[in-house]
C-alpha cells in the first residue's frame, strides 16, 4: 500500500491545473461584477508601482552622495506613504504596521534631519 500525504495530492500539477481555472473564474466574476472593488484594485496597483519608482529614485539619490541627496529622503517618504495608503486600501494589517513604522521612524526622521541640519 502506497502512502501519500494529503498535501501531495493537493499540490500535484494536475490538481493545480484543474483548480486554478475555477478559482480564476470566480475571482474574475466577482471583481468585474463589483466596479468599486475593481477601481480599488487598480488604484492599489498604481500606488504600488509609483511607490516602487519613488523608492528607487530615493535610494539612488541617497547612494549617489551628491548635493541633492536630501531629496532622496523625500522620495522615500513619498514611497512609504503610498505603500501605507495601498496597504490601508487592501486592509493588510501587517503591511500597514510595516509601512507606517518605516514612514514615521525612518523617512520622517531623515527629512527632519535634512531640513534642520
Amino acid at each position: 500500500m502506497k502512502h501519500t500525504s494529503l498535501l501531495s495530492s493537493f499540490a500535484s500539477p494536475q490538481a493545480l491545473v484543474t483548480i486554478y481555472p475555477v478559482w480564476y473564474r470566480i475571482m474574475f466574476k466577482q471583481v468585474t461584477s463589483n466596479s468599486s472593488i475593481k477601481r480599488r484594485l487598480i488604484l492599489v496597483g498604481r500606488l504600488k508601482r509609483s511607490s516602487s519608482i519613488c523608492a528607487i529614485a530615493g535610494g539612488v539619490l541617497l547612494a549617489a552622495k551628491v548635493d541633492l541627496n536630501g531629496y532622496g529622503f523625500i522620495f522615500l517618504a513619498l514611497s512609504s506613504s503610498q505603500m501605507l495608503l495601498a496597504s490601508i486600501l487592501r486592509k493588510d494589517q501587517s503591511m500597514i504596521f510595516y509601512s507606517a513604522s518605516l514612514f514615521l521612524f525612518v523617512d520622517c526622521l531623515g527629512v527632519y534631519r535634512w531640513i534642520f541640519s
